[in-house]
């Protein structure tokens, strides 16, 4: 039976278990109960091998909730940091010598709970992740190139309980603790430019940025206030246009990639189709869900979305899973076909960060090797005088 540590945002570890149980049909580790605002869990069961390497069976995009996914292998109990330091790393070289690791570790991780708890922890935490390194190098386990070698784990639960762990670097979250360390970039309006700019780090591969998000490309952003992913957008070189009820400051709107347009969000419609639709508007999730699958059946949405979805505490119980499969039950029904991620980024608080790829969009559907325009007369922008979709709350 394989164990495995969650990691999460503090207060999200009943949705990250609910995740789990439904995905895996796991159960928490004998001896760990559901702890609220602890920010981990760790969770046993049969998990779906890849390779036959049972710490390449979950992934990063695995679950919505999680931020670090870690295989575990050795629980420690100790009464100092030297005695944690000695029994990490027996444990770290008695796993590489049965897993017959030869060659051992890609990097060291030392991470602690995201949490007040935790944060009292992080000096010990920094000065165990030098000298743990360090022992490792000397052993000769940290070898140049580091491919194809597990990441080391140790997480520090606690000032006396501590567990020891790998992930595999390539599907595992880059960062420690997974959180970001990046700010905005200079010139950014605010920080919602880094939190844009993570997002699609997180959803695109690196390799396929200069093709997936080529300069040039056509982008709507819908609630584009305060301005920090339109901007975001034109410093990639994407043609944006900046949708929301309130017109953009001055700065923005002097870039001749951007379009700025005063309407409401819900509403708004582009004259031609786009390649991208970015959505950070504050409305109720079925109807930021109902906008993403109208755009991609009417053909308004040639490649991807990236749009988060605002949940509710019973919408968190009950899961996104609803929402989304009712995005790509429209989209098929329309006779294109998508795949949707989501993710409780690092910047997200109650709600979550999806990515929609068309793999066959509605103009390619129904017009085999059309140009990408929808069938029939593109529509044009209509503002309603109903309900609208509010400002961003950025």
């Amino acid at each position: 039976m394989d164990t495995w540590l969650l990691t999460s945002r503090a207060g999200f570890e009943g949705d990250l278990y609910r995740e789990a149980q439904s995905t895996f049909n796991v159960k928490l580790a004998q001896g760990f109960p559901l702890a609220v605002k602890q920010g981990w869990l760790i969770v046993e069961g049969g998990f779906p091998g890849k390779d036959r390497k049972p710490w390449r069976a979950i992934t990063s995009k695995t679950f919505t909730f999680s931020r670090q996914t870690v295989y575990l292998f050795a629980e420690v109990e100790y009464n100092s940091p030297a005695e944690l330091l000695e029994n990490a790393i027996g444990a770290a070289l008695d796993w590489r010598k049965n897993e017959r690791m030869a060659r051992g570790f890609s990097a060291v991780f030392v991470e602690r709970p995201d949490t007040p708890k935790g944060r009292a922890l992080l000096e010990v935490s920094n000065a165990l992740e030098k000298s743990l390194e360090k022992t490792l190098r000397f052993k000769g386990l940290m070898p140049e190139p580091p491919r194809g070698l597990p990441r080391l784990h140790l997480f520090i639960a606690s000032p006396t309980l501590a567990f020891v762990g790998v992930s595999d670097p390539n599907l595992a979250s880059p960062h420690p603790m997974g959180i970001p360390g990046s700010t905005a970039p200079e010139g950014a309006p605010d920080e919602s430019a880094a939190e844009l700019s993570y997002a699609l780090d997180f959803f695109i591969p690196q390799g396929e940025h200069f093709t997936r998000l080529k300069a040039g490309m056509r982008a709507v952003n819908l609630g584009a206030l305060p301005g920090g992913w339109s901007w975001e957008l034109t410093r990639r070189g994407l043609l944006t246009t900046a949708v929301d009820r309130s017109p953009l400051p001055a700065p923005l709107t002097s870039s001749n990639l951007l379009t700025p347009v005063v309407s409401d969000n819900l509403s708004f419609k582009p004259e031609i189709p786009v390649h991208w639709l970015f959505c950070d508007i504050a409305a109720p999730a079925k109807l930021v869900a109902d906008l993403v699958a109208r755009w991609s059946a009417d053909g308004l949405l040639l490649r991807e979305a990236l749009f988060k979805l605002r949940l509710t505490e019973r919408e968190r119980s009950a899961g996104i899973g609803a929402l989304l499969d009712g995005i790509k039950a429209r989209v098929e029904k329309a006779g294109a076909k998508c795949s949707i991620i989501s993710k409780h980024l690092y910047g997200n608080k109650n709600e979550v960060t999806c990515h929609l790829r068309l793999t066959a969009p509605i103009a390619t559907a129904r017009k085999g090797k059309g140009r990408g325009r929808a069938k029939g007369k593109p529509q044009t922008q209509k503002v309603a005088r109903g309900r609208s979709g509010a400002r961003s709350r950025k």
